[in-house]
């Protein structure tokens, strides 16, 4: 039987030492932002008062419920922190996962360039060493997108 669901196993890399309260919540938060900075053309609107709401690709990735509510949250992805920590040190590597829907497989490709680009923080640096599927195939590594892999999931 085929799994509904897809696993990856993500590393981290923190480039000065900083204090994160709930990881995961910071994580889906910054990618989100990430989001609405990269594609909305009126970032300061609202999105129920945008001209282009039906074509936009934020409330496809945050579902558009949540671009109601307005929560930041990405409804069919669950980013799982295994070792809860509030302090990570310079140079500090965090291993993380991150569950998809399978129906949702097309958003791993946004999900990891998101992540990397939210780790460009005025507070909080860190770069994406690696992203995995739990089997091991390597979909991201060291700023290089694996699209075979990607398009295998």
């Amino acid at each position: 039987m085929e799994s509904k669901y897809i696993g990856l196993e993500i590393r981290i890399k923190f480039l000065e030492e900083v204090s994160i309260r709930d990881f995961p919540a910071y994580v889906i938060s910054k990618m989100t932002r990430q989001v609405k900075k990269t594609y909305c053309i009126s970032p300061k609107s609202r999105c129920d008062e945008c001209d282009f709401k039906e074509k936009c690709y934020y409330p496809y990735f945050v579902g558009s419920s949540n671009v109601k509510n307005g929560k930041n949250d990405i409804p069919d992805v669950l980013v799982i922190d295994p070792l809860p920590t509030r302090i990570y040190k310079e140079h500090e590597t965090k291993v993380f996962r991150a569950i998809f829907l399978k129906e949702s497989a097309e958003k791993v490709p946004m999900f990891i360039y998101m992540l990397d680009k939210a780790g460009n923080g005025r507070k909080i640096n860190f770069v994406v060493e690696e992203v995995t599927t739990l089997d091991g195939k390597i979909l991201f590594e060291h700023e290089h997108l694996y699209p075979k892999n990607i398009d295998e999931l």
